[in-house]
Formats: C-alpha cells, sequence, structure tokens
C-alpha cells in the first residue's frame, strides 16, 4: 500500500527567478517558517458544443492554466527577509553603519521580482514556476507571533522529480518577532493604547496573457492599496477626535471637513544578537505608514465586564513628502545584495 502524504513529513522552499517564469541557473533556495500553503492548479479546458445528433459532449482541450495559491509564515529577521523585499518589488536601500550590521529600507516600486517555490510531501514533489504576490496581510495579536499571510498566483505548476526538495533543510534559528518585544508610536509619540493590528498590502498585479501560450506571458503592477487595522483600548476620545476630524478639541464636536492625518508607526525586535560578540544591537523590523485616517470608528461593548476596546480600520495614502505610502525598515546580518539574490 502506498504511503500517505503527512504534513510533519513535508517541506517547502523558494527561490527568486531570472525572468517571469524562467528559472536562475543556480537557485538560492530559501526556507521560510511556513505554516501553511494551498496551491490549486486550475486548468480550464475549454469544452466543443456543435450539433452531434445525440446527447453526448466531445473531448475538450486544454485551455488557460492558473495556479493560485495561500502561504502563512512566521516573521522572522531573516527567515522572511527575502519576502519582504519581494512584497515591496525590491525598491530596496541598505546601509552597514558597522561591522555585521545591516540596515535595509523598502519603499513599494513598480519593479517585479518573481518567484519560484517547491514542496516536499512523502507522495511526492511539486514545482510551481512563475509566481507574484497579490497581497500580504501582516497580522499580530497578544501573546502570539507576527505573521504574514501571502496571496499569490504562479504561472503554472506542475509535477518535480522526486528527491530535489531536501528533506531536512536547515532553517534560520533566530527568534521570530513577537508581541514581546513591540512597541507602537503615532504622531513620533509613544503609544500604550494600542494592542493588536493587521496590515494588508494590495499589490493589484495585471495579468497579461501572451497569444499561443496556456498560462500568463507577464505581469504588470497596477495601483497599490494599503489599508491597517488597529485593536485598541484608548483611554481618551482623542482617536475618536481624530476620527471626527480635530484632535486638539476638547468640547463637543461634530464631524470635521477635513481628515485628520496620523503617523503610524509599529516596532519589533528580539532579544537574540549577532554571533559577534562585538556587535550589540537587536534585530528589527518596523512599519511606517506617514499619512493615514480614519475611516470608520466602532464602538463595541462586548460585555459589561470588559475593556472597551476598539478595532478601527485605517486607510493609508501616498505620503509627498517621504515619497511613499508604506515603509519597511529592517536590521538583520544580510547584506543588501543578499536581500535581492
Amino acid at each position: 500500500m502506498a504511503s500517505r502524504g503527512s504534513t510533519t513529513l513535508a517541506t517547502v522552499r523558494f527561490a527568486l527567478e531570472d525572468s517571469f517564469g524562467v528559472s536562475e541557473a543556480s537557485p538560492t533556495w530559501r526556507y521560510p517558517h511556513c505554516t501553511r500553503l494551498s496551491i490549486t492548479p486550475d486548468h480550464q479546458p475549454i469544452q466543443p458544443r456543435h450539433f452531434t445528433g445525440d446527447v453526448f459532449l466531445r473531448t475538450p482541450q486544454p485551455g488557460v492554466h492558473t495556479a493560485p495559491g495561500t502561504f502563512d509564515f512566521n516573521v522572522g529577521p531573516e527567515n522572511f527577509s527575502w519576502f519582504l523585499a519581494a512584497i515591496f518589488n525590491a525598491n530596496l536601500s541598505s546601509a552597514n553603519p558597522t561591522t555585521g550590521v545591516y540596515q535595509h529600507t523598502m519603499k513599494p516600486g513598480i519593479n517585479v521580482r518573481t518567484f519560484e517555490g517547491q514542496g516536499y510531501q512523502t507522495n511526492g514533489e511539486w514545482w510551481a514556476h512563475g509566481g507574484y504576490i497579490r497581497s500580504a496581510t501582516f497580522g499580530l495579536d497578544v501573546n502570539s507571533f507576527l505573521t504574514c499571510s501571502l496571496d499569490t498566483a504562479f504561472q503554472y505548476a506542475g509535477a518535480l522529480t522526486d528527491g530535489q526538495v531536501p528533506t531536512n533543510p536547515s532553517l534560520s534559528v533566530l527568534d521570530n518577532f513577537s508581541f514581546i518585544g513591540g512597541s507602537a508610536e503615532r504622531d513620533d509619540g509613544a503609544v500604550t493604547d494600542m494592542d493588536s493590528f493587521s496590515l494588508r498590502i494590495e499589490k493589484n498585479f495585471i495579468e497579461f496573457p501572451r497569444f499561443g501560450l496556456q498560462y500568463a506571458g507577464d505581469v504588470v503592477p497596477g495601483k497599490q492599496e494599503v489599508t491597517w487595522e488597529i485593536g485598541m483600548s484608548p483611554a481618551t476620545l482623542v482617536e475618536m477626535r481624530r476620527f471626527l476630524g480635530d484632535d486638539t478639541d476638547t468640547g463637543q464636536q461634530n464631524l470635521s471637513e477635513r481628515f485628520d492625518n496620523l503617523k503610524l508607526e509599529w516596532t519589533f525586535q528580539t532579544a537574540q544578537y549577532a554571533d559577534d560578540p562585538a556587535v550589540v544591537y537587536p534585530y528589527q523590523l518596523k512599519f511606517t505608514a506617514y499619512t493615514s485616517v480614519y475611516g470608520t470608528w466602532n464602538i463595541d461593548w462586548g460585555s459589561d465586564s470588559e475593556l472597551m476596546r476598539n478595532r478601527v480600520p485605517v486607510l493609508v495614502r501616498y505620503n509627498s513628502g517621504q515619497t511613499t505610502d508604506l515603509e519597511a525598515y529592517l536590521v538583520n546580518t544580510l547584506s543588501g545584495a543578499a536581500m535581492i539574490a
């Protein structure tokens, strides 16, 4: 009897491509901390329908092939760094202020870096080509890791010769970012009433179907959309006044004719340090939205014996002074070239 495929013995890995759907000559394979994956290859048949004198449909021909997928990851200083660069379209600048320390600043750009993925499970191996990130959702709650769920699409997916994917890969041993060791700021001031968030980046890529191919021949970037949902237990009405349009007001307040813009900043650190004892710094990841507005304000009392909590959606938009809508800042031991190689 053939063995069944247990997720206990599964492995997944990813590598950048030379061009859309074309592997690099010597790919650099990465093994992120993946907790869940789902890929659904879909080969739509083209159905012939015509008068035949009977009630039977004839054999279809192959149509367009697609392979959408979703992946969930725990986010750490180096196990997810390349995906961060891919989410921000490899628009990355890096500094090396001291030995072993690299500081990476990422803003959304118009370049598209595609990737391939391979997976091993006990009943076989698969290979997906021409992958790109359609959306990324970062999430964090009390007593949890920072996670990211990627909604992806691949040009096509198929079977791989068994024995290609290592069954015991070398994974990053660095701690993942978590609720512990994090801080939140608003308007460059410390904020203590924000305890969870969900940050969603919609890339809105446009697929370009090429005549004569069974799959997409290219993808081009669309307009990016960023939404940031914040969980908080505010001690005052300042945040609601921001929603109304003026956080400086203290009296009775109605809707203003203008939005009250705010800057949001979430920082994550780990307690680990570089292997070199002469280098002392924390690994760090920071998201900054420079122009944000509260679009709605929920007043939700779930019980008469709990904190009053709000979970407020925030619209993030382009800031001309910073030439971006969202910025990611990462400190680790990887050079800028290693981040996008």
